[in-house]
This record gives structure tokens, C-alpha cells and sequence, in this order.
């Protein structure tokens, strides 16, 4: 038992003076025409020593991620317009008018909301509101009339109009300047 023993360390020992050669270190051989061989264009660009400039577009198709940040862009950018669009603020002679309607009790309520800019006219303004054409093609709409008055401040020239309908056109007129819009009653 004792020569087992003696046998098993001596065989330890030879194992560690000499590992087996699986457990050697391993050869790694690198060839850099293979791995270029390989590699993207941009990669070949790079090490030949061409620089491209990446364009804007370019560079949002480059991979997935920028084209969903791109797509998200565009998205974005598409819902801004349409609900720019969709909201009523109209233009007349430099001032910005943001109108709304709303029914109550069989009367019509009429807001414009002007915001005066540097610049932006000041005085007389015509203002003719009447029902849609379209609703009553038969009968010749009602036509209501103000004048308002535009000062440089921010104002708010509310309406009553007894009528219940749902669609309005409005004409606002300047000296200089008209401005037409269709506005829906909420």
C-alpha cells in the first residue's frame, strides 16, 4: 500500500513538472488579410485610409436603431403638423386669433382670442359670422355683423349668436386685409 502511495505521488509530480500537452499553451495564429477579408466596407474604408463623411440620411440608415429614431422622428413631426393644423389660430394682420365656439341653450358662444405682435395691426375690424352654406343650401343664412376694435394688447372679443347650428363661417376684415374660416361648434 505504501508503494501505491510513493507510485501515485511520483506520477503527481511528473504531471506537474510537465503538464500533459492539451493544457500547454495554446498557439494563435493571426492573419489581418483574413480578418480584413471579413470585415464591412466601412472597416476596409478605414484601415486603406478613406475617410467618407456620413450624411444626415445617411447616417439614420445605418442601422435598425437609427432607422426607428428616424421613422420616430418623422412621426412626430407629422402629428405637430396635423394638430397645428387642426387648431383654429388664424393669422390677420400680424395678430394671431385663436377662436372657439361652443353651443349653450340654443344660443351660439363665439371667442376670438387675439394675441398682439410687435408690429401687428391696430384699429377697425369687420367682423360677419353665419351658418355654413352646406347646412342651409335652401334658405338664405342669417349674416351677423360686429365691429371690434384691435388695440396692442392681448383680447377677447366674445359673441352671442342665436342660432343652433353646426358649422359657422366667419369673415374678419381689416382696411387692408380679409381673413375667411370655418369653425366648428363644440
Amino acid at each position: 500500500m505504501k508503494a501505491d502511495i510513493e507510485t501515485g505521488k511520483n506520477i503527481l509530480m511528473e504531471a506537474l513538472k510537465s503538464p500533459p500537452v492539451s493544457d500547454r499553451d495554446a498557439v494563435f495564429h493571426y492573419s489581418r488579410t483574413h480578418r480584413l477579408s471579413r470585415a464591412s466596407r466601412d472597416v476596409k474604408d478605414l484601415n486603406n485610409g478613406v475617410v467618407r463623411k456620413p450624411s444626415v440620411f445617411g447616417i439614420f440608415r445605418s442601422s435598425r436603431s437609427h432607422r426607428v429614431l428616424f421613422a420616430s422622428i418623422i412621426v412626430l413631426c407629422a402629428f405637430i403638423a396635423v394638430i397645428a393644423r387642426m387648431g383654429d389660430v388664424h393669422k390677420l394682420g400680424g395678430n394671431k386669433l385663436a377662436v372657439s365656439a361652443m353651443r349653450y341653450e340654443g344660443a351660439t358662444f363665439l371667442v376670438f382670442k387675439k394675441t398682439f405682435a410687435e408690429g401687428a395691426y391696430t384699429g377697425p375690424v369687420d367682423v360677419a359670422v353665419s351658418p355654413s352654406a352646406a347646412e342651409n343650401s335652401s334658405i338664405a343664412p342669417a349674416v351677423f355683423t360686429w365691429r371690434v376694435y384691435f388695440t396692442p394688447d392681448d383680447e377677447d372679443f366674445p359673441f352671442s349668436i342665436p342660432l343652433d347650428a353646426q358649422y359657422l363661417t366667419a369673415l374678419l376684415r381689416t382696411e387692408t386685409e380679409s381673413l375667411s374660416m370655418k369653425i366648428k361648434v363644440e
